[in-house]
């Protein structure tokens, strides 16, 4: 691949994200403006409407997400399953649980919107096995390790695990891609890759959309 190549993918992923964060909903429209007031963390709009589709498409009716403060990202998940379902938000910051409760508490959903104040290891464990459809990470890399580890008993067969910023560019020059970086975040993220894609119970994709996507379905 050459360096015009290189650009052009560049501009293209500026353009598919400023496409796709004009036309988010109107819910994920005052979600961001909410988090913004609050210097809560925003995720891509391209990646939100990435799982959306992907939750319509695979007819998800029951979901979890695991992060922290993630405001923005429950409210990309309600949208999807506004038609009907429920989404379990577990989050270990009180305040970022506290935020997204009072913002859906005030929103018009079909949707059943549950938060839970606690650490994903503690909590996870006592949901109900082979009950869930799709569970979407974010946050703290504890999150994502907690999460793969759970779901094999909380999925239903061909349900989706989803870990968004795979890539873990937080920081200027910190990426997975970026062989000189050896941040704990980073280099947690490169072993749960490895993880993820050598258990034979998933079929992986790993994706730059937003910054970064790995799905993993169940066989």
């Amino acid at each position: 691949m050459d360096k015009a190549t290189f650009v052009n993918h560049a501009k293209a992923w500026r353009y598919a994200e400023e496409h796709e964060l004009a036309r988010e909903p109107e819910l994920v429209k005052q979600a961001r403006t909410r988090a913004a007031q609050r210097n809560m963390p925003q995720p891509s709009a391209e990646q939100g409407t990435l799982l959306r589709t992907l939750a319509i498409a695979h007819h998800v009716t029951s979901a979890i997400i695991v992060g922290t403060s993630a405001l923005v990202e429950a409210a990309q998940l309600i949208d999807a399953l506004d038609a009907g379902g429920s989404l379990t938000a577990v989050d270990s910051s009180l305040a970022g649980a506290e935020q997204i409760r009072q913002f859906f508490a005030r929103v018009h959903t079909r949707a059943t919107m549950r938060t839970v104040s606690t650490s994903p290891a503690t909590f996870l464990p006592r949901l109900n096995a082979s009950d869930y459809d799709l569970i979407v990470v974010c946050g703290d890399p504890s999150n994502y390790t907690t999460a793969f580890a759970m779901a094999p008993r909380l999925l239903r067969q061909h349900g989706i695990v989803a870990f968004t910023n795979i890539m873990a560019m937080d920081r200027k020059d910190a990426a997975v891609f970026n062989s000189a970086d050896r941040s704990q975040k980073t280099v947690a993220m490169r072993a749960l890759i490895h993880t993820v894609e050598e258990d034979d119970r998933f079929v992986t994709s790993l994706s730059s959309c937003g910054n970064g996507v790995l799905l993993a379905v169940m066989r």
